[in-house]
This record gives structure tokens, C-alpha cells and sequence, in this order.
């Protein structure tokens, strides 16, 4: 939760939560300040129903005096915000200024927190506004659109390719866009609705998600609908709850592809729940509300037909099936040489047989080299048919291969070694004067 920075550590400051009234006359006075110095400052659209706030939060890029030191320009910030202390990290400032006079308690010290992110350029603030917006309506979203394949961390929209995402999420990620209204459209979902202001209520914002193709609900139970709310719904270190990310925030965590039996919550994502008070209306109160009277019982749609669509819409089918091509042959390579190669030449039962070892060391290398490699160094080369027409290996014929070469492999292996040894000690070797 934000405002949180400044109250722990030696010499503790009181930052309560701040009153609507309050939070906009403060968010107001520091813009206007930051339009000083920066040319372009915003912050993220506050999400609905919201009753008061942990801090502020503002987006900057820009700095008018490009002569001026980081250091430099955060002082003469901090300066002109009245600022009482200070936390510098990496392009985030964190100030404690004072609680407006004519609005505290005289007889203690009042202090809000505001946090200001300075963004490289335009495309990276817009982004970064795009995705902090609204509250909790992207762990509602992230929710939604990652059983179908598809990512938006704190970068891009991207498209997941289930084969690699078994073994790694963050590198199955196919990029599609880094355009917030090209996403928003991609999901059916109106920017001009988004960005013209916050929801007039938790309900309104709930009916909008809605209009994404991707949402629905299973009629029985949570079990065969869209509802996948771990923390990598979002991928992002900090985004998603409307407040900007801040030091020491949580990185991304590493799950398998979605399956009806994970959908269920654990218990990191319950606490979750609890620090996100409109994604725990979403999952407790909204989606069991669907399912009662009957709304969005019908899944709309299919991962297949999901991403078949972006990489249409976002010209990313090249990229994707490039990538999923060359995983494919890495797997079969690392299957030839794990699985194969090293299969066809056993390890002697004696292990203190430094030769045998050595001939066994020289002539899988070689063998992988040949086949893996296409390596003419050893006079024998790769059988046309032992890769098909899409560049991967035919495994059977690439196992005949291997049986019927691998003692002439040897031989060349070998005489190759004792040449290169030669040569070696040749040049190792003193010269005569």
C-alpha cells in the first residue's frame, strides 16, 4: 500500500491516509510545481469508489535544464515541495512534505508522501500511465487474459507460446505492442472510455472489463472460467494496484501454462486479494453475481483463436513461429546430445581409465559436432535426410546415423586429437639455437 515509506527507520513520520479534498488540492499543487521542471507531468487515473489515499503518485519526463545533474534536479524538487525527507531510488523520488496547515491536527505532525517517477521518454510514461491506471482494474484484466495466452507486463502486450512456457513463462513471450490503445482495442475494450476518466463506480468498471471476449464464467464453479490470478496475470514488479511501484517491490513469479485444476487461489494471491480491495470484489462479489443470474456462462472464445488473432492483428507470426522453430531444434539437439549420442558411446564400467574416457570424450564431441553442427572437420558428413524441410531433425534417422558411423567417428577423432597434440607440443617445444 502506498504512503507507507517514511513511517518505519529511524525519526518516523505520520502519514495518514489522505481525504479525497485533501488529495486533490495536494495532487493539483504538485503538478504545478513539476510543470517547472519537467515538460510533461500526470499521474495514473485514481480507480472507483476510492474514500481517501495512501500517497500521490506522479509521472514525469522531460527535465526542462538537460544541464542539470540528476542529483541536481531532485534537490531542487525536493526544495520546492517542501520536502522534510527524502528517499532517492534509481528514477524515483519519494518526498514526506508537510500536511496542509489549515488541515491537521495542531497538536501533531502531519506528512504526505509523494512519489515521483521520472520515465525516460514519452512512449515509456505513457505506458507506464496506461498500466497504473484505474486501481486494481489490470489485476482484473491480467486475470482474465493470461488462461488465453496473452501477457501485459510493465513493456508490452505479448502472446505466450505454450510449448516454451512449460518450462519458462518469461521466455515463451512473443512482443506484440507497446501502444496502450492498440491493446485496448486488441481486447475489445474502448480507450476512449478508458482514459477519459475514472469509473463512476467499482460496478461500471467491472462492466467494461466485461466487454473483452476473454471473459466468462463457468455456470458450476471457477474451475473451467477464466479466472487465473496469480502474480503473473499482470507480469509486472509492481503495477497493477494504481500505485506506482516503489523500492523493494516484488518480482515476477514463474508459473506453468493455466489448467482448470490451478485456477484456484493460493495463498500468495489471497494475499493479494487482501491488499486489493476491487480485485477481491471482482473474484468474491462480481464473477459469483455472473454466474447467478445466469451472465457470460459461454466461453467466447479460444487460446488458439486468441493468439491466432494478434498475430495477425500485430504482424508478430513470423517472430512467433521463428522462436517456437528454434526451441524445437534447441530440444531436439539437447535430446541428441543427452538422450543419443551420449546413449550410442557408453562411459567405461572402469572409472579410473583416463584413456577410455578420453576416446569416449572426443568422440561424442565429435559426433555432435557432425550431426548437431553440420562439421565437416572430420571427413564424414551430415545425410541430407536426417533434417526435414522445416530445419529439424528426423530422430530415427538421426539414431541410424549415429549406429552406423560412430566407430568410423572414433577413428577420425582420434587421428584429428593426435594431430592437434602434435602440433601443440611442436610449438611447445624449445627451439634449437
Amino acid at each position: 500500500m502506498g504512503g507507507k515509506a517514511f513511517t518505519a527507520g529511524p525519526d518516523p513520520l505520520y502519514t495518514p491516509r489522505m481525504p479525497e479534498p485533501v488529495y486533490a488540492e495536494q495532487k493539483s499543487r504538485c503538478h504545478d510545481i513539476l510543470r517547472g521542471y519537467f515538460d510533461v507531468v500526470d499521474s495514473p487515473i485514481d480507480g472507483p469508489d476510492k474514500e481517501d489515499f495512501g500517497d500521490i503518485d506522479v509521472l514525469v519526463c522531460g527535465p526542462k535544464n538537460t544541464k542539470e545533474s540528476r542529483q541536481e534536479l531532485f534537490e531542487a524538487v525536493s526544495k520546492s515541495l517542501g520536502a522534510v525527507k527524502v528517499i532517492i531510488v534509481a528514477g524515483q523520488i519519494q518526498l514526506a512534505v508537510p500536511w496542509p496547515s489549515h488541515r491537521k491536527d495542531e497538536d501533531s505532525a502531519w506528512f504526505i508522501q509523494i512519489d515521483v517517477q521520472v520515465c525516460a521518454d514519452r512512449e515509456s510514461m505513457k505506458w507506464m500511465l496506461f498500466k497504473h491506471s484505474h486501481g486494481d482494474i489490470w489485476s482484473m484484466i491480467g486475470s482474465m487474459i493470461r488462461p488465453y495466452g496473452l501477457t501485459v507486463d510493465d513493456h508490452t502486450l505479448s502472446v505466450r507460446i505454450p510449448e516454451i512456457e512449460e518450462g519458462s513463462r518469461k521466455l515463451s513471450k512473443v512482443p506484440l505492442t507497446s501502444e496502450p490503445d492498440e491493446v485496448l482495442e486488441f481486447l475489445n475494450l474502448s480507450p476512449l472510455e478508458y482514459w477519459k476518466g475514472p469509473f463512476k463506480s467499482f460496478d461500471a468498471m467491472a462492466e467494461y472489463v466485461t466487454s473483452c471476449p476473454m471473459f466468462w464464467v463457468s455456470p458450476d464453479s471457477e474451475s473451467g472460467s477464466t479466472l487465473d490470478v496469480g502474480t503473473d496475470g499482470i507480469e509486472s514488479t509492481g503495477g497493477g494496484t494504481g500505485e506506482i511501484e516503489k523500492a523493494g517491490g516484488a518480482g515476477e513469479a514463474v508459473a506453468g501454462p493455466w489448467s482448470p485444476g490451478n485456477a484456484h487461489l493460493k495463498s500468495n494471491e489471497h494475499r493479494r486479494m487482501n491488499q486489493r480491495p476491487s480485485f477481491r470484489r471482482w473474484v468474491d462479489e462480481f464473477r459469483p453475481q455472473c454466474r447467478r443470474s445466469g451472465r457470460f456462462i459461454q466461453e467466447r472464445t479460444t487460446r488458439e483463436k486468441v493468439t491466432d488473432e494478434a498475430l495477425a492483428t500485430f504482424g508478430a507470426a513470423d517472430r512467433y513461429y521463428d522462436k517456437l522453430h528454434s526451441f524445437r531444434l534447441q530440444e531436439q539437439k539437447d535430446l541428441i546430445w543427452n538422450g543419443i549420442i551420449k546413449k550410442a558411446i557408453p562411459a567405461p564400467e572402469d572409472k579410473s581409465d583416463h584413456y577410455a574416457l578420453q576416446r569416449r570424450g572426443i568422440a561424442i564431441k565429435a559426433l555432435r559436432r557432425i550431426i548437431a553442427d553440420d562439421s565437416l572437420d572430420y571427413g564424414i558428413s551430415r545425410p541430407a535426410d536426417v533434417v526435414d524441410e522445416n530445419g529439424l531433425f528426423v530422430i530415427y534417422k538421426v539414431k541410424e546415423f549415429i549406429e552406423k558411423i560412430k566407430e568410423d567417428v572414433l577413428e577420425a577423432a582420434e587421428e584429428r586429437h593426435r594431430k592437434s597434440y602434435m602440433e601443440k607440443a611442436k610449438k611447445e617445444a624449445p627451439q634449437e639455437e
